[in-house]
């Protein structure tokens, strides 16, 4: 198998919040011509966050992609220039209200959003012991409910595919693995 051969690369699309949307043409092997349509854009910051009594801070947003409302993790873009894990304790306290001491905020691994079209990242971290410290700081058309779940409880709920988000789940797995392997 060999690497296809790139040729060029046009911008068709681009917002802030949607990303940028470039048509690519590549060489197959073979001699014929591919066209590939790749979504670029910030990489993401993620929490799940736990308060002393394992209890989950969650988010439960309107998500236009499917038209519903879906519970989730709290996270965000990272701005230009900004460290993944500051993205992540920034979007945290603003879109919940939480906090937690930093020797309590942990990074969970980093992962490809979709690799079959697009080059993005997602950074996930673990807040433990939060509290609330304020109210939410929302952006101009965030509408974010705070959910609080026990831990045990949001597990069930994503082995029994009722919390459907890939990312959340992914998250809340991790947990569950460090948590059983230090007992």
């Amino acid at each position: 198998m060999k690497e296809p051969k790139f040729l060029s690369s046009e911008t068709i699309f681009e917002k802030k919040f949607a990303g940028k949307i470039d048509k690519e043409l590549y060489e197959l092997e073979d001699g014929r011509i591919f066209d590939f349509y790749r979504r670029t854009g910030h990489d993401v910051a993620t929490t799940l966050i736990l308060t002393e009594d394992e209890q989950c801070v969650l988010v439960k947003q309107y998500r236009y992609g499917i038209n519903d409302f879906v519970t989730d993790i709290c996270g965000g873009m990272i701005e230009d220039g900004e460290d993944p894990r500051e993205a992540a304790f920034r979007e945290m306290e603003e879109e919940t209200g939480y906090t937690c001491a930093p020797e309590n905020f942990v990074e969970l691994g980093v992962h490809y959003v979709n690799p079959a079209r697009t080059d993005q990242n997602r950074h996930f971290y673990l807040a433990t012991n939060a509290h609330l410290a304020k109210d939410q700081e929302l952006d101009d058309f965030e509408d974010i409910q705070v959910v609080l779940e026990p831990f045990e409880d949001v597990y069930q709920k994503v082995i029994n595919n009722e919390y459907q988000e890939p990312n959340f789940a992914l998250a809340v797995l991790k947990y569950h693995i460090i948590k059983n392997s230090n007992n």
